[in-house]
């Protein structure tokens, strides 16, 4: 709760609103990686993000979803 609350009630990387059915905690260091289970490495974010990110380090994950709308932008024109 204290991280839902500190995020107010917000996906951390979309800022989606966060609600039960849609809510996922996600290590921004993959556990794989190093990461550990400690709350300061974790945050709440949409189920969807969470599985499109998997075990991609935060910026790498933010990099590929900034390539993907500029692509999409691009095409658009």
């Amino acid at each position: 709760m204290e991280l839902l609350e500190a995020q107010e009630y917000r996906c951390n990387l979309s800022g989606v609103e966060l609600k039960p059915d849609n809510v996922s905690c996600d290590h921004i260091v993959p556990l794989e990686k190093g990461g550990s289970h400690d709350i300061s490495n974790l945050q709440l974010v949409h189920k969807k993000i969470n599985r499109m990110k998997n075990t991609m380090m935060q910026n790498e994950f933010i990099e590929f979803c900034n390539l993907v709308a500029a692509e999409n932008q691009v095409g658009s024109s």
